[in-house]
């Protein structure tokens, strides 16, 4: 039994197509065409590779209940799973190019046994014959049992397969060329009844064209090959074929493929050869010929060749064969109306295989299922204005209704819909008017009940009453006092006096928006009162509510504006409103109120107190509140204005009233700037002491430094050059001031040193216009010449004025040192023209040049002796001269002598 049932009808009526359930998928491999094929395993048809086929038309296919392949045929050939020939399963009668020519039929109640129907088109005569096939042999690949049985000569192209009503047999149908026969053979698990039903009816049957079945076997319909095809009833359960429904029309030329749509509703027709350029949908359940007629609509067009054959697939979509395109058109929502059935050209790919006009010929109803009834209400204006209304899924047939309540029929309730009278529980059952499937079709149950209370009070105690809502549905309790989360209690004490009116709001808990409401009036039992002092109370900003203590009630509690209570008798509340009492007698258990109207006026809003500093002469203070109408009272000052100008330091007060008294006040403190200043600009040399110190006065509040080097102290001692900045702040005064430092660099010497006693010294400065000047003798050269031991004092200055001294030692006589060149080129150039000696630490006394025979060719004794490569005015030749070299050392007068050897060239 299903209660408050909404959604479940709801969800049948929004849906716009019905998927069918397939409980076999024998239709689940499909080989039709070159060599195409398609596969519906997955639920999505996928191209299928390693068909050997090769028909432009008729063709069948067969899986086990799985959906796996077990054979398939072009109604000439069968060949198994493997593709392979089936032993003896050639020369079947079928032929490439017969509408429908094959079908396959499982033997009823047996798993092995197939019946493959074929149609023989050899010499011009169309014969219906059939051949068994047993799964069992040739390991399970199957093998011919017997073949060539004929059934019917003459037949047409046109073969369907319906179900019986038993849902175990079948009926084989064939129709006979040029006559209006159809025959309807039985097969059973005894095998095909060769004795036919023969119903004789319609137009005389041409060769080409389909003869399909709709999925619950109750119409048939067969395309004539010409301008017109006919619609048929069926009965599943005799065989018999009757009420004949001409549709002709000249666009029809010449009708081929058929299908119906898997719910039975609409019928699809296409052309073929160069004119089957469309595929029209009819509603066959229009009813008259011309209405169904009226209902064409095109669907679906092609230009670059022709239609064929149409199938119903596993998935309910219908898919149309296009001759020689690589793709399957698909109508993917049959049993939608016109063009929102959606008909798409290139459905589905063949992997690059091509199709012919013909597509596998299959049972008509292997996907079908038994309907089912489901209720659907509707409310209308009124709770009480309720539909009930039945749903069938498949929707297609003729039904018969009958309603029930409470498990008993209700009279001449037998239509799609009633209005219920009272409540209770409801189900329809139906049958299917003419169909051979006897099943009683039950709907759930759903439950209707009315909306009806009976609200109730009695009296409790003091002035409580108890209410009671006696309701067959949700409902919402209103009236004063009743707490929200006491709402929905089907019973519940309330306290008041006199007369008051609640009210009791029932409503449906999946349709809110249709509610009934009763109204109950409570009378309450006299009880003491109790009353505040006043009514009304005015205050500014906060008020403190006071209830009275009385000997007659010892509990109070405050409702406050949101709703909140205060189980107090003093309570504190900042907004304006009505405030309520609850007293209480606990022992009496009696309860009374109060109400005092609060009105609260906000005092104004001002900004906090706050420092200014006094940079000029004068400073202009603001009294920092927000209203209009306001008040100003100032002091020491007495201005009664918004603002106030100041001109000298102190304390300021300003209070600000509204018009309704409420008054705020605030001080503001004013400060005089402090005077700072760093003095000039500095210019020092390196190493040199320096601070820099601040003079600060004005300033009676303690000072704060900061210095942009990043110190914080009052003073600082600069190591570099750079601009220095001090920022000073007193209370919420800042002043700056800088200074520039120059710090200029010493001149660059070498370090003090030791040297021995030589002909001069150097002072060691290392850079550029330097000057000197040496403490012992006042010179100002960078090099001087000595001859005595002893320590020697330079001042060296650059040009920035700064200064430095260097000491040089002078400790010791330097050892004698003898240069001589190995060779000179008297030749008159300038260059190397005489041949000389110096002697370092040391004093010339002669030169004495040899020959290389050992001679004394010359002699010089001047204090810089030397040889310009003549002897008395005549030039010596080129070659070899020794020569001694005499010289005294400072220290003594003691004569040394160097020997050597010095080349002669020209």
């Amino acid at each position: 039994m299903l209660k408050g049932i909404f959604f479940i009808p709801y969800f049948f009526l929004l849906s716009t197509s019905f998927l069918i359930a397939q409980p076999k998928k024998w239709a689940a491999n499909w080989y039709f065409g070159y060599n195409a094929g398609i596969s519906f395993m997955d639920g999505t048809p996928k191209p299928l590779s390693g068909g050997i086929i090769s028909t432009w038309e008729g063709c069948a296919s067969i899986s086990d209940n799985n959906g796996n392949l077990l054979f398939y045929t072009d109604g000439s050939t069968i060949r198994n799973k493997k593709h392979l020939v089936v032993p003896g399963a050639v020369d079947l009668g079928g032929h490439s190019s017969t509408t429908q020519s094959a079908t396959i039929v499982p033997l009823p109640e047996e798993d092995n046994i197939y019946y493959v129907f074929s149609i023989d088109f050899s010499g011009g005569e169309k014969i219906l014959q059939y051949s068994i096939v047993d799964m069992q042999l040739n390991e399970g690949l199957g093998g011919l049992v017997s073949k060539n049985n004929i059934l019917l000569t003459n037949s047409s192209e046109g073969l369907t397969v319906i179900k019986h009503c038993n849902s175990i047999d079948y009926w084989i149908l064939a129709n006979e060329l040029g006559t209006n026969s159809f025959k309807a053979f039985k097969l059973t698990k005894e095998g095909i009844n060769r004795k036919f039903i023969e119903s004789k009816i319609g137009a005389r049957k041409g060769p080409a064209g389909h003869l399909k079945a709709s999925p619950n076997g109750q119409k048939i319909a067969i395309a004539l090959f010409s301008d017109s095809f006919e619609l048929f009833d069926f009965n599943p359960n005799t065989g018999i074929v009757s009420n004949q429904m001409l549709i002709r029309h000249p666009e029809f030329h010449p009708t081929y493929g058929l299908e119906f749509s898997a719910d039975n509703h609409y019928l699809y027709m296409a052309g073929t050869l160069v004119d089957g350029k469309q595929i029209y949908q009819f509603d066959i359940t229009a009813g008259s010929a011309s209405a169904v007629l009226q209902s064409k609509t095109s669907v679906g067009k092609i230009a670059d060749s022709y239609f064929g054959a149409l199938q119903l697939g596993p998935d309910n979509k219908i898919y149309v064969a296009i001759n020689g395109h690589n793709h399957l058109a698909v109508i993917n929502n049959p049993t939608l109306k016109g063009t929102e059935c959606g008909f798409i050209k290139d459905g589905v790919s063949l992997g690059g295989k091509k199709s012919g006009i013909g597509l596998p010929n299959f049972i008509s109803a292997p996907f079908n299922t038994q309907p089912r009834v489901f209720i659907s209400r509707s409310v209308g204006k009124t709770c009480k204005d309720i539909t009930l209304k039945a749903d069938i899924a498949p929707r297609v047939g003729n039904w018969h209704y009958q309603w029930f309540l409470d498990g008993k029929p209700i009279h001449r309730a037998t239509q799609t819909s009633i209005t219920p009278a009272q409540s209770g529980s409801y189900q329809v059952i139906v049958n299917e008017v003419g169909s051979c499937n006897k099943d009683t079709i039950r709907s759930e149950e759903l439950d209707v009940e009315f909306l009806n209370a009976n609200p109730e009070f009695t009296i409790a105690n003091c002035n409580n009453v108890l209410l009671k809502a006696n309701a067959n549905a949700p409902f919402q309790w209103i009236g004063n006092d009743i707490p929200r989360e006491q709402e929905s209690q089907d019973t519940l004490t309330v306290a008041g006096y006199g007369v008051q009116k609640y009210r009791l709001k029932m409503f449906y808990s999946d349709n809110t928006s249709c509610f009934v409401q009763k109204e109950l009036s409570v009378v309450f039992p006299p009880t003491q009162s109790y009353k505040l002092e006043k009514k009304s109370l005015v205050s500014c900003d906060t008020l403190t509510l006071i209830a009275p203590i009385s000997p007659n009630w010892d509990t109070y509690k405050w409702k406050l504006l949101d709703n909140s209570t205060v189980n107090a008798n003093k309570v504190t509340v900042r907004q304006s409103g009505q405030y309520i009492v609850f007293v209480e007698n606990t022992q009496t258990q009696c309860v009374t109120k109060d109400t005092l109207n609060v009105i609260i006026h906000p005092s104004p809003a001002m900004r906090t107190n706050e420092s200014f500093c006094l940079a000029s002469s004068t400073l202009e203070l603001q009294a920092g509140a927000n209203g209009e109408n306001l008040l100003y009272d100032w002091a020491p000052n007495s201005s009664k204005n918004a603002s106030l100008i100041v001109d000298k330091a102190g304390s300021y007060h300003v209070r600000v009233t509204t018009p309704q008294g409420c008054s705020s006040s605030r001080s503001i403190n004013v400060v005089e700037l402090q005077k700072v200043t760093l003095g000039s600009n500095i210019t020092i040399c390196e190493g040199d002491p320096i601070e820099l110190s601040p003079t600060v006065t004005n300033a009676p509040n303690p000072v704060s430094y900061r210095w942009s080097s990043g110190e914080n102290a009052r003073t600082i001692k600069p190591e570099k050059s750079g601009t220095y900045t001090l920022t000073t702040k007193q209370s919420v005064c800042e002043t700056v001031d800088s200074i520039k430092v120059i710090i200029n660099p010493l001149p660059k010497i070498k370090t003090t040193e030791t040297v021995c006693l030589d002909k001069e010294i150097e002072a060691g400065g290392l850079e550029e216009d330097l000057t000197y000047q040496w403490q012992h003798s006042g010179e100002s050269t960078p090099v001087i010449a000595i001859s005595a031991l002893g320590v020697y004092k330079v001042k060296i200055t650059n040009t920035f004025g700064c200064t430095a001294t260097r000491n040089i030692s002078v400790n010791a006589y330097c050892p004698p040192h003898v240069y001589a060149p190995d060779a000179f080129t008297p030749n008159g150039d300038g260059i190397n023209d005489v041949f000389s000696l110096f002697v370092a630490s040391g004093q010339p006394v002669c030169l004495d040049i040899y020959n290389r025979w050992g001679q004394l060719i010359k002699r010089n004794e001047n204090e810089n002796p030397g040889w310009d490569g003549q002897v008395d005015g005549t030039l010596s030749p080129e070659g070899t001269y020794p020569y001694v070299f005499r010289y005294k050392i400072r220290n003594d007068n003691s004569i040394h002598e160097y020997r050597g050897v010095v080349i002669l060239q020209r």
